[in-house]
């Protein structure tokens, strides 16, 4: 058996290690398994290839795309993202810039929180100048990361992040307007319950950066900046204006903390997101009352497709369950399932030890924490082939059974894994326990992290899974497929040409003669249901999710947008919205599937339908 059509040429194009070699047989399945085998005792060596060559021809399960394409190669790296801090000096600029080179130019995604970075025209005391900002670095970062792609490297895939109270987050939220501008990096603003709060109520934001705040300064129509200590910001009027004078010697006759209403700053957010689909939103509250490793090492950042947020020296080690090849005759294969799942969790702990890491730190924090990023693919092709329909009610009792399911195995996989081969150096057990999302575990489970402990500090994620859905032939990650049928507008020679696309598992069931009324497209789903489907997973998942929620700006306003979003934020880590468009004209337009059923008749060409990343945002697999 051989991969067919557009998938074999993906699959030559990204992963193979040669042009002849197959996706079975003694194919890249093969050279997989038994490179991941290598971190087996070398009794157990043969009998674990063998299994994981068995779940990858079967194509039960597929690592990320790293994997396939590292493993067995002199230096294989294997793992797709990372997170690494900024440091505020000139030292932590060149480390953030050696780092962010050495990673990409590997193929790894990074994700940088740029909050501690002094903002632009804050006092540098050391030459008595001032800063340019945090944008600036960021500005710096992505050319670097470009010139990288230039000199024929793969195309860099960056995270930058801003706290929502960072003196530059007003510069921040809007750079991305001008698309010339950080256009490698994906964005998003760090909030917390705390400025939700303020958001509902009205409040005042008052910006700060490391125990400073930023007081403007006047006399006349001159205008200034410059900073003052947090602490002392209740009694400004006492302060010696001589202070505060500007660089040509004019003193203020007045002086003010620079502050703005926290409805001000979300409507700019919610503006901009409207208009470029950026910047998205991370809720920290949430991601930190989740998180396990709260008493060890804080969340930094997340990678740039937003599916786990990291620690900084963290990385992202991604491998995906193929849900439709666990549906048999319209149900779950459950038995299958859990052999699956418990073989993935093995997979993605063994590529810890055999990947080649760009950094000692890295290396050292993958060691120390052992995190693994289990995830799925194909979900809305197997709620479909259940006959579930993806925007209902059922539809979110079948993700709820079935995840719960996926997170009860692969955390009792990761506790006989510590049986066998020791528990992660950083776990302490009872403090681990307390985290928001161990709470949840069956108490049954939680006695035997408290008896055995635990080999991996973190093992759910919902990846993009982009190519390898490709690859698999099946709809992305947790997303809906892009439409049943769409038109597909490409150029030939001078005239612009339109093609009937199906969406293949519609196609199938059109072939069979099967009911087709439950099947919908991300732009036939409200963003309400969008969301609904993000939150019921999110309870199984112990990192992040990645999740785009498509609308039509022409349906869905502005104003339920805020709405939406100010609602169901503290139930999600974070989210992105696109609105249809707002990237210029979609060379994809879905069609309804009463017209889909009409025009299948005058179908010309037939193809697998890429559904991955339908905002064009996420690039690494």
């Amino acid at each position: 058996m051989t991969l067919d059509g557009y998938r074999n040429t993906i699959f030559k194009l990204r992963y193979a290690i040669s042009k002849n070699e197959e996706f079975h047989g003694d194919g890249a399945c093969k050279r997989v398994g038994e490179f991941l085998a290598n971190a087996e005792n070398g009794e157990d060596r043969a009998h674990w290839a063998e299994r994981f060559t068995k779940v990858l021809e079967e194509e039960k399960f597929s690592p990320a795309g790293r994997v396939w394409h590292g493993s067995g190669r002199p230096k294989p790296g294997l793992i797709n993202c990372y997170v690494i801090p900024a440091g505020d000096s000139r030292e932590g600029w060149g480390t953030l810039l050696h780092d962010v080179i050495v990673i990409s130019g590997l193929g790894g995604g990074v994700g940088v929180n740029f909050s501690n970075i002094r903002p632009r025209e804050w006092p540098i005391r050391g030459t008595g100048g001032r800063a340019t900002g945090s944008v600036s670095l960021m500005k710096i970062v992505n050319t670097a990361a470009d010139q990288l792609r230039a000199g024929g490297g793969r195309r860099a895939a960056l995270m930058f992040a801003l706290r929502y109270d960072h003196p530059d987050i007003l510069e921040f939220v809007s750079v991305k307007l001008d698309r010339k501008e950080i256009n490698l990096a994906n964005i998003s603003i760090i909030v917390d319950n705390e400025f939700i709060n303020k958001v509902r109520s009205g409040d005042f934001i008052t910006p700060e950066c490391n125990g400073l705040v930023r007081i403007i300064c006047t006399k006349g129509d001159k205008k200034w900046g410059r900073t003052v200590q947090l602490d002392k910001i209740d009694e400004i009027d006492k302060l010696n204006f001589e202070d505060f004078t500007d660089d040509d010697g004019t003193i203020p006759t007045n002086i003010y903390v620079d502050r703005y209403k926290a409805d001000w700053l979300w409507a700019k957010m919610v503006d901009n997101a409207w208009e470029s689909a950026e910047p998205g939103i991370l809720n920290f509250s949430f991601i930190e009352g989740e998180h396990n490793m709260w008493y060890s090492t804080p969340v930094s950042c997340t990678n740039p497709c937003g599916e786990q947020g990291l620690p900084e020296y963290s990385s992202c080690d991604l491998g995906a369950v193929n849900l439709v090849k666990h549906i048999i005759d319209g149900k779950i294969d459950w038995d299958s399932l859990s052999d699956t799942i418990t073989v993935g969790v093995r997979m993605l702990d063994n590529v810890l030890d055999m990947t080649h890491y760009p950094l000692q730190q890295i290396a050292d924090m993958a060691q120390r924490q052992r995190r693994i990023g289990l995830g799925v693919m194909g979900l809305h092709h197997a709620m479909l082939l259940c006959g579930v329909k993806y925007d209902s009610e059922e539809g979110l009792q079948f993700v709820d059974t079935l995840f719960k399911f996926i997170k009860r195995e692969a955390y009792e996989a990761s506790v006989f894994l510590a049986v066998q081969k020791g528990e992660f150096p950083d776990l302490d057990r009872q403090k681990f326990l307390k985290s928001g999302f161990c709470k949840r575990l069956p108490a049954s489970l939680k006695s035997k992290i408290k008896e055995y402990g635990i080999r991996n500090a973190t093992l759910l994620t919902c990846a993009p899974t982009g190519t390898t859905s490709i690859v698999a032939g099946v709809s992305s990650g947790i997303e809906p497929i892009f439409a049943p049928a769409y038109i597909r507008r490409h150029i030939q020679g001078e005239e612009t040409k339109e093609t009937v696309v199906t969406d293949p598992l519609f196609q199938k069931f059109l072939d069979e003669g099967k009911d087709v009324s439950h099947f919908v497209g991300s732009h036939d789903i409200s963003p309400e249901w969008h969301l609904k489907m993000q939150v019921a997973i999110q309870k199984h998942i112990d990192a992040s999710i990645s999740k785009t929620i498509n609308f039509d700006g022409n349906r869905f306003s502005k104003d339920d947008l805020s709405k939406l979003l100010l609602d169901n934020i503290h139930q999600v880590k974070g989210t992105t919205f696109y609105r249809e468009g707002s990237r210029g004209e979609e060379p994809l337009q879905a069609i309804p599937v009463e017209e889909a059923l009409k025009r299948i008749k005058e179908i010309s060409e037939s193809q697998v339908a890429d559904n991955s990343c339908q905002s064009g945002k996420c690039q690494l697999t």
